[in-house]
């Protein structure tokens, strides 16, 4: 899959994902501020594929130089990423740390899969917040069990008072 948006929809069979609407030429998106990004799974930021609008005029301008864009509510929260995949020699695993720029400079927690002991993975985040993420981990579980992706990000989610919700997603499956 090449697009966010597809990706997106996949992942929303099994876990909560930020509102989202998908634009080409032009768009009714009505919530400010919001977060305009091309439909693609390249690294957004590193492309600079990626921006914050405060109103339908911004919005339409970037959905016109971007193309096809998905269009997300703009929430505020800790950020995690969690990642998995199936390893070649150990089989399944996912794992969680801190997200977006911080995921490179902290500590990850593995745990190989299946498993119902999330404990490591909930004593990590529990660290950083009290909102609940136990029913994120085992829909991730039940996704990639049953899609064995090589690997895959759900990176950011964003973990706010109402809940996580996931905002952006990669995946490579060979």
């Amino acid at each position: 899959m090449d697009r966010l948006s597809d990706l997106l929809s996949l992942i929303s069979r099994y876990v909560p994902v930020v509102e989202y609407t998908v634009c080409e030429n032009g768009c009714d998106w009505n919530v400010f501020p919001a977060v305009v990004k091309k439909d693609t799974t390249e690294h957004k930021e590193k492309t600079g594929y990626v921006k914050v609008v405060c109103n339908k005029e911004e919005l339409n301008r970037y959905v016109s130089l971007f193309g096809r864009s998905v269009v997300q509510k703009y929430i505020k929260g800790m950020e995690l990423m969690l990642f998995g995949g199936n390893d070649e020699h150990f089989g399944p695993y996912m794992g969680v740390t801190l997200g977006g720029k911080l995921s490179e400079k902290v500590e990850r927690v593995h745990i190989l899969l299946p498993s119902k002991d999330y404990i490591p993975l909930l004593s990590f985040v529990d660290q950083y917040t009290d909102v609940n993420v136990l029913g994120v981990f085992e829909g991730f579980e039940r996704f990639i069990l049953e899609h064995m992706p090589r690997v895959v990000e759900l990176n950011p989610i964003i973990v706010t008072k109402e809940g996580p919700f996931v905002v952006d997603i990669r995946m490579f499956s060979t």
